[in-house]
């Protein structure tokens, strides 16, 4: 969690303050990026490449060239995109595996410890 649950964003010729959670989805519009909320878009001079490296990285997480999302607002994914509620996005190349190195998943198929034996000095790996 970043040390403040806010940030500040230009808009025009003022500074508008934005928390964390709020925040939707960001687009990217050239050399700028909008910044969806919950209650309105925001548009500020500023590239994806910018942006991204200002976010808090276990907070965001782009998925493509084009779409940064909150990792807590993510519904499901497979391997074609993203679903936020109401929405899906689709994933550019490695994008996927960047959010898959973000997240913890649970699965069957993750390397499950070794079965553990009863021995007379207690429980050792088998």
């Amino acid at each position: 969690m970043p040390a403040q649950p806010f940030f500040f964003i230009r808009v025009g010729r003022k500074h508008v303050k934005l928390t964390y959670s709020e925040v939707v989805y960001i687009e990217s519009l050239a050399n700028y990026v909008k910044i969806h909320t919950e209650t309105s878009p925001y548009l500020t001079p500023m590239t994806m490449k910018q942006l991204i490296r200002l976010l808090p990285p276990d907070m965001f997480c782009r998925v493509n060239r084009s779409i940064i999302v909150p990792i807590n607002r993510i519904l499901s994914f497979d391997k074609d995109g993203v679903i936020l509620k109401g929405m899906k996005f689709a994933f550019g190349e490695g994008y996927k595996k960047e959010l898959e190195a973000r997240i913890h998943i649970i699965s069957q198929e993750q390397n499950n410890p070794p079965p553990m034996k009863v021995c007379p000095d207690g429980l050792q790996p088998g």
